[in-house]
């Protein structure tokens, strides 16, 4: 399974942490289970024993293509040097930032929250057409909606402090 999702287009990871057992409770132990999925929905499980990112350097140090990661740092070495890999961010990332920092500004969240929403109901209208078909999707209603997050961002970022959360 792994040599076949380094030869996918794209690979989507993240990491969890779980309780590793070997028997008694005296023998728990914390892991992480990280997780790569390709595009055609292969999924290939790393239990390790702690959230190194020798866990991802091991399974990806060949790989070169897109990359999906979570918001852990412990990935960003997978995108220097040129590598060949492209990283791709995650909206719901990007919306769950904006969530923890609705706190100093619950208006600005709420009109960011209200453009991811339309973004998120559009991709899960698209999601079962085929890649060709999807693209025109995306281009004839996506784009629309990135351009108008990309000037809320370029109108909202002027005006934000530079260490607020926002």
């Amino acid at each position: 399974p792994e040599r076949l999702l380094l030869k996918s287009f794209l690979i989507q990871t993240d990491e969890t942490g779980i309780v590793i057992r070997n028997g008694p409770k005296a023998g728990r132990v914390k892991g992480y289970m990280w997780v790569y999925r390709t595009q055609d929905d292969l999924v290939f499980y790393d239990l390790r024993v702690n959230r190194s990112s020798v866990g991802p350097a091991d399974v990806l140090q060949h790989y070169q293509g897109f990359i999906q990661p979570g918001a852990y740092s412990g990935y960003d070495f997978l995108f220097r040097d040129n590598s060949g890999r492209i990283e791709l961010g995650c909206w719901a990332h990007l919306r769950r930032k904006f969530k923890e920092a609705a706190e100093t500004d619950a208006k600005l969240f709420l009109e960011i929250d209200a453009l991811l929403k339309v973004l998120f109901k559009l991709e899960a209208e698209a999601k079962a057409l085929s890649p060709p078909e999807r693209q025109a999707w995306r281009d004839q209603h996506v784009a629309p909606v990135l351009k108008e997050i990309k000037d809320w961002l370029d109108a909202k970022g002027i005006a934000a402090l530079p260490k607020s959360p926002m």
